[in-house]
């Protein structure tokens, strides 16, 4: 098992999308990293989440390596996080849900540890990452836990972070439950600010105001509006470097819904954003929900299920067998056990 940490100035350039070379400003005190996979060594040949090659063969050349974290969070405790963010009326529902984990998906699972609870509060809580939709379990070598929207992990001695859900490997499909979502961009990617810019700090809002829109294709889909509603770190913060840490960088242009016309969407790192004209809200989707369907073959729409059938994850969950795995050489390091039991 191996953590390798980014440069001092974020992530050196690569072309796989789950490394997307992205960093918060130092004003952000957080950190990137990507964590490898379990025995990991360095590339190429790193065990891959790849279930095409027999154990040991894997090729992170070719296959995606690990879990690409970003926005590194040490506060180790929820006082601390209030603390430094002030303790306001916007968490009222997030703090009532950690007192009693009540109603829906809350009274299933609960936000387990404390750092975990802090981060939680700190970013947005419900809002943000949606309820809890399992237990804390380990993947890949890392403790990490699953939300409606987000995943969760913890990095020992150095904190909390996201998971980049929907840059690449994880969550890469377009088509869920016949909507149907944008693909990463290629050229969008290649467009965006690099670390080893010396401007980075200075080009990162301007490549998300010329990229995150507030209306598109007529439509008023506030994009824009809910990346800077991400909670600053600090009140040292402004609010397109809450929404970097919150989002990460647009890795798709917004895209009107083929099968639906009211529907628009925008991928990021770490979620993708929907306007929904009928209602007029605007959100991110649950790819934490989509994650755990594909991982328990549970409540999973058949075009989800069609795209995701040779992911590693794909029907993983048996809590019969040792590790709460059917397939362990696909997974190294990882333990369901009990993950999704209520």
């Amino acid at each position: 098992m191996q953590l390798s940490p980014t440069p001092a100035n974020g992530v050196a350039p690569t072309s796989d999308p789950d490394v997307v070379a992205t960093e918060i400003p130092p004003a952000a005190r957080a950190v990137p990293l990507l964590v490898e996979g379990s025995n990991a060594a360095p590339n190429p040949t790193t065990p891959a989440m790849n279930g095409d090659s027999p154990p040991g063969q894997q090729d992170c050349v070719t296959h995606p390596c690990g879990l690409p974290v970003f926005g590194l969070v040490a506060f180790s405790t929820l006082s601390a996080a209030l603390e430094e963010m002030g303790n306001d009326t916007d968490r009222a529902s997030s703090m009532e849900l950690l007192a009693g984990q009540e109603g829906g998906a809350a009274a299933d699972f609960a936000v387990l540890g404390e750092d975990f609870r802090a981060y939680f509060v700190l970013k947005g809580g419900v809002r943000v990452l949606g309820y809890p939709v399992s237990r804390s379990f380990v993947m890949l070598g890392y403790e990490v836990q699953l939300f409606q929207k987000r995943m969760l992990v913890r990095v020992p001695n150095q904190g909390v972070a996201q998971i980049n859900l929907a840059a690449g490997s994880l969550f890469p499909y377009g088509s869920v439950n016949f909507s149907v979502l944008p693909h990463v961009d290629d050229a969008l990617l290649a467009a965006a600010p690099k670390t080893t810019d010396p401007d980075y700090s200075a080009r990162v809002p301007l490549f998300v105001q010329s990229h995150v829109p507030d209306k598109a294709f007529g439509m008023p889909v506030g994009f824009l509006g809910e990346y800077r509603r991400a909670e600053p770190v600090s009140a040292r913060d402004d609010d397109l470097v809450a929404g970097l840490e919150t989002w990460g960088l647009p890795t798709s242009e917004p895209t009107l819904d083929p099968n639906n016309a009211g529907f628009v969407y925008q991928r990021f790192q770490h979620g993708v954003m929907m306007y929904d004209e009928t209602t007029g809200l605007v959100g991110g989707m649950p790819l934490g929900d989509y994650i755990k369907a594909i991982i328990t073959a549970r409540n999973l729409p058949d075009d989800l299920a069609q795209s995701a059938a040779e992911s590693p994850l794909y029907a993983q969950y048996s809590p019969s067998s040792p590790g709460g795995l059917a397939r362990p050489w696909e997974l190294p390091g990882t333990d369901l056990s009990l993950a999704f039991e209520r």
